[in-house]
């Protein structure tokens, strides 16, 4: 157990927050005339030991809040949940007179102020509209939490800004800021009051997005014989059809709106092997039928792909149907899970594929060829009219303007070819007719060093496991890292890394993890050269984790 290191004085007001980051495993707060030891520990890393301490102590009369927490992406994070649940309650046998009980951080809260306020406060949320611009006043019937309401702004370009808010009398704020009334998808604020209790409101200016999943009434199966698979790139199945020769199937999603006008709308398929290469589409209006088109090779899995832009009338009886038929000798399945329905349409929008690029570390020997990915998000044409680099460094190899349609994207070849040893910063500029934004400006970088090699653990030719592994969304280098639990395999599981070089030589080994502290404190590393092992040494993961650190030297 760590020492109280932090102590925070809540004694003068009982609604002053102290922001920690990150979280000390033991903090104390005092006030209102009593003390409440917080202990903040990773599920992964809680001890029998631990978990006794914390009853021992309980038992002496410490009352405590323990807090438990965890990846909830991880694949593992239900099992640590329930590690930590059998360890509390093992404890409870040795202690059982402790009692414990599980809250949220608002029940916890309450449960010390000793609060039997559960009534939410109430908010008006109203606009303030001059021409074609609109400010908005929020009010309350009692003090909050926060100095000031928190405020979300979302437009018809899908962006998100918290909105800063001035005090113009008790309990009433306004937005500094006013907003183009023609732009506005929707505005919500939240408070909460000075026991937690939360309020919220919103202003719609365009309905939200509207999922039909094969599980609602709006789906609906016309022919074919369907069966549920539990791979799904939406909720918990999908429904498909094994199409032998000459079989077809059918499908069919009711488009209901609150609000006519344009909407987007998209479709994901599940990643299940052998799909049909080519479905149709039928748009129907008002039950007729207006356009019918093909989609073809739809094996872009577990994301948004665009089907079309439709105008809806609310109360028409409009619909979208979806079919195959499988005109091969070999059978292929037809899948449906989920379509999308967005009001969020836009003329024209610019979307690079990454805000940032960061090459790393380059060989001074390697050219560096790569495309960069340039999406308009609008259902008209946007026109690119030039891309470079602000120092020169980046070469393009395209003719401009360069048109992208609707909907659509492109990818645009870039060259950056290493003249000296360093780090090398630019940016990347690209200008468009994007009326929201024609100037965008990638920052680029990159290291440049003597012949290096590097293999990740994303790279397929080079890293290999045995074992039990998952992958993690920390990371350190690349987009990913892999973890495995010690005892999960008999003898242990391994992971090994395979460089083949271009040149003999004295060669430094370096490892990156991430910053970790409870990653294994004597892991074993085995240099090998053509199969036979030159060096053996154990090492703690957990120290200079997060950098890059030295494994060893040797001759390769």
């Amino acid at each position: 157990i760590e020492p109280i290191d932090n102590v925070f004085d809540w004694s003068q007001s009982s609604s002053e927050f102290v922001p920690f980051n990150p979280a000390p495993e033991n903090y104390q707060l005092q006030g209102n005339s009593k003390s409440w030891n917080v202990r903040s520990k990773y599920m992964g890393s809680v001890t029998q030991p631990m978990m006794n301490d914390i009853f021992l102590k309980a038992s002496q009369g410490t009352d405590q809040l323990a807090c438990f927490w965890s990846h909830l992406p991880e694949a593992n994070f239900n099992d640590e949940i329930q590690q930590v649940n059998n360890l509390a309650h093992q404890a409870e046998l040795t202690y059982p007179t402790v009692k414990f009980q599980y809250l949220t951080a608002i029940e916890a809260y309450q449960l010390w102020l000793q609060s039997n306020d559960n009534i939410k406060p109430q908010i008006q949320l109203t606009e303030e509209v001059s021409g074609a611009d609109i400010k908005f006043v929020i009010t309350t019937d009692e003090p909050i939490f926060q100095k000031q309401p928190f405020v979300a702004i979302k437009d018809r370009y899908e962006r998100y800004l918290v909105a800063e808010c001035e005090n113009i009398s008790s309990n009433m704020w306004r937005t500094i800021n006013s907003f183009s009334i023609n732009n506005l998808g929707k505005v919500g604020v939240a408070v909460t009051d000075t026991v937690g209790n939360l309020a919220t409101s919103f202003i719609k200016y365009l309905p939200d997005d509207k999922f039909i999943d094969n599980n609602d009434p709006q789906y609906q199966e016309i022919y074919g014989v369907f069966n549920t698979s539990t791979t799904s790139a939406w909720n918990l199945d999908s429904r498909y059809v094994t199409l032998n020769q000459n079989d077809s199937a059918k499908v069919r999603w009711n488009l209901e709106t609150e609000q006519s006008g344009l909407h987007n709308i998209f479709i994901q398929f599940p990643e299940i092997s052998n799909q049909a290469d080519t479905i149709i589409f039928e748009i129907f209006h008002n039950g007729i039928s207006t356009e019918k088109f093909s989609f073809i090779n739809p094996q872009n899995y577990n994301q948004w792909l665009y089907v079309k832009t439709l105008d809806l009338i609310t109360g028409e009886n409009n619909y979208i149907e979806m079919s195959a038929k499988n005109n091969d000798s070999i059978s292929n399945v037809f899948v449906a899970d989920v379509l999308k329905s967005s009001a969020f349409v836009r003329d024209k929008q610019l979307i690079p594929e990454i805000l940032f690029v960061d090459i790393g570390e380059l060989s001074i020997e390697d050219s560096l060829f790569f495309d960069f990915q340039i999406s308009n998000a609008g259902i008209n044409t946007l026109s690119v009219s030039n891309v470079y680099s602000k120092d020169g460094n980046i070469a393009i190899a395209s003719t401009f303007p360069v048109e992208i349609d609707g909907m659509s994207k492109i990818n645009m070849p870039l060259v950056f070819i290493p003249d000296q040893l360093g780090f090398i910063e630019d940016t990347l500029i690209i200008q468009s007719d994007d009326p929201i934004n024609p100037l965008w400006k990638i920052p680029f970088t990159v290291n440049v060093l003597n012949y290096f090699t590097i293999v990740d653990n994303d790279d397929p030719d080079g890293y290999e496991e045995t074992g039990s592994w998952n992958t993690s969304v920390a990371q350190a280098y690349g987009p990913s890292s892999r973890y495995a639990l010690i005892q999960s395999t008999p003898n242990g599981p391994t992971a090994s890394f395979t460089f083949n070089l271009t040149k003999n030589g004295i060669y430094d080994i370096y490892e990156i993890l991430p910053q970790t502290v409870n990653s294994a404190n004597n892991a074993l590393y085995k240099i090998s050269k053509e199969g036979i092992i030159i060096d053996s040494l154990y090492l703690n993961q957990n120290e200079g984790s997060g950098s890059w650190k030295n494994i060893g030297r040797y001759y390769l």
